[in-house]
């Protein structure tokens, strides 16, 4: 019985690899070239890789655009996943801030290490506040992402964000969908009324054009001097002092304590390939263990459409009941994460499974206390190399504390607490051949309890079921409720799919839609030789105005 573990590379030898093998790599190009890039188009100039450049999928289409614009003038998929970052919050204020924070797998075929990024902002320490903030850790989290990853210069990732803040920029449909939906509380506060409120007494609407100021002032520090600029100094002084204003709970010792942390990721075969999941405080143990218990033994794959059906909800039910076990308040984990995904503990989880009927929540155990939260959202950033970026981005709640501090236009992100003002949301993904180091699949998206679910199944139908990306992702999905006593199924599910579930004893509740993913997948797995003929496929979840792009 295989182990569903952490993982027990040494990255620290890994990683002096994977220096070491830069200066060859480097090299190595310098000598021969590569056969996709314009001779006649500088690096770092749009058009420089005419052939293959990879794929980008997102939620918000303003920050795709650029990170394709990042690939195709030769960044690598972590420079791109910087600038579409830095852009997000300019451009999706609702979920993405300067002030918030996220969680990414970042996966290197160079070398083959995979390792997962926590910049999530623990609760702000000041006192007095009526509304808690997190410490802002974006900024620092993209430092490290750029440090250890990047390959161009940094200036050149912020500016476009900072240029669409400064000389302003449409507002997409996703995020006027958004806007729309809080705006009434929001408007509350006089500082998002000076940034969201139109001319003529409305919030802006999809394709008006705005400008955020402030915001632009801030990402220009960041620009020119890099992201510690925003914890040191001056400018985090003036930060704390506007946070205050702002009614939130956040000091100057916060801000310059908080480091982002590399993290080990928690892993799961599959196939021939591996899961990396990102360890708390992001939800990724969860995810990892409902993948584990759904594909250890070939269940998923030996079940019918029906059976699949079944048993990814009575996964989900089992993985969201041992939750409540293993969470502290803390977000931190109690026990052995290695033991949690070892095959001995999920045949223990599954051991009460009945592939004929619904397992009682009494037989499982009950439901977590802590929720995730329903917003959030999430990138997937792949290059022609096979580098590969999943990121999921959040405020702890929609447009975080509501407030913006003043003189930065930033979006303060709520601090987290017992509920659904958490991290737990944050479940990026991305799956790797481990002898090959071939990039074969990443996803990443938002949207609650769901989210999980909507995770397990299209990665479940793409890597074991055979669908393509596209087909699993635009399919109807399923999920079981907070309280695991019902299976809440969407209303394009089949008539027959449902009534197979109701057979069995779930309680089905229909809902138009659930969650949303987006997803990259390269049957072929990345990078292939010659490079511009990858067998690859992308798609951003039709359940909301994302974009996706891909070069063949």
């Amino acid at each position: 019985m295989p182990d569903y573990k952490t993982n027990s590379s040494n990255l620290v030898s890994r990683r002096k690899l994977r220096k070491s093998f830069a200066a060859i790599i480097l090299a190595g190009a310098a000598l021969a070239g590569c056969s996709s890039d314009s001779s006649d188009v500088q690096r770092g100039t749009i058009g420089y890789v005419s052939g293959f450049y990879g794929g980008v999928a997102g939620d918000e289409p303003h920050a795709v655009l650029v990170g394709r614009d990042v690939l195709t003038a030769g960044g690598n998929a972590a420079d791109a996943a910087v600038a579409m970052i830095f852009t997000m919050t300019v451009t999706s204020p609702a979920n993405v801030s300067l002030a918030g924070g996220g969680a990414c797998v970042v996966h290197d075929a160079n070398v083959g290490v995979t390792e997962a990024l926590d910049f999530i902002g623990g609760p702000g320490t000041g006192r007095g506040g009526d509304r808690p903030t997190a410490v802002p850790a974006l900024p620092r989290g993209m430092v490290a992402l750029h440090a250890r990853y990047g390959s161009v210069d940094w200036r050149g990732l912020v500016a476009k964000a900072e240029s669409m803040a400064r000389l302003g920029h449409r507002m997409s449909r996703a995020s006027a969908r958004e806007l729309a939906l809080v705006a009434r509380p929001l408007f509350a506060d006089p500082e998002a009324r000076k940034i969201f409120l139109s001319p003529n007494g409305k919030p802006y609407g999809e394709g008006e054009k705005f400008s955020q100021l402030d915001l632009a002032a801030m990402l220009g520090k960041i620009r020119a001097s890099g992201g510690g600029v925003f914890y040191e100094g001056v400018t985090a002084r003036n930060l704390v002092d506007a946070v205050r204003r702002a009614g939130g709970s956040l000091t100057v010792e916060d801000l310059r304590n908080y480091r982002p942390v590399w993290r080990e990721t928690l892993q799961v075969p599959v196939g021939d390939d591996v899961a990396h999941f990102a360890p708390t405080p992001a939800g990724g143990l969860l995810g990892a263990q409902a993948a584990a218990m759904d594909w250890y033994d070939d269940r998923y794959e030996d079940a019918d459409a029906a059976e699949r059906a079944h048993l990814q909800t009575e996964v989900l039910k089992r993985a969201y009941a041992e939750r409540r076990r293993y969470l502290m308040p803390d977000w931190t984990v109690r026990g052995d994460t290695e033991q949690m995904l070892s095959g001995e503990h999920i045949e223990k989880l599954m051991s009460n499974f009945n592939p004929d009927k619904a397992t009682s929540v009494l037989e499982i155990g009950a439901a977590p206390d802590a929720q995730e939260n329903g917003a959030g959202t999430g990138i997937v950033v792949v290059d022609r190399t096979g580098m590969a970026v999943s990121c999921e981005l959040g405020l702890n709640n929609m447009f975080g504390t509501g407030r913006v501090a003043p003189g930065t236009g930033m979006i303060l992100a709520a601090a987290p607490k017992g509920g659904t003002r958490n991290s737990l949301n944050l479940s990026p993904m991305i799956v790797a051949n481990p002898n090959t180091f071939n990039f074969r699949y990443a996803a990443a998206g938002g949207g609650g309890i769901a989210h999980a679910a909507a995770m397990l199944q299209v990665a479940s139908d793409v890597l074991l079921g055979g669908k393509a990306v596209d087909e699993a992702v635009e399919a109807p999905r399923l999920s079981p409720g907070p309280k695991l006593e019902r299976t809440y199924v969407e209303e394009a599910e089949s008539e027959v799919i449902q009534q197979a579930l109701r057979d069995r004893g779930h309680a089905v509740k229909t809902i138009k839609q659930m969650a949303r993913i987006n997803a990259m997948y390269c049957a072929s797995g990345l990078p292939v030789e010659g490079g511009d003929d990858p067998d690859c496929g992308i798609r951003q979840d039709p359940r909301w105005h994302g974009l996706s792009v891909i070069a063949k």
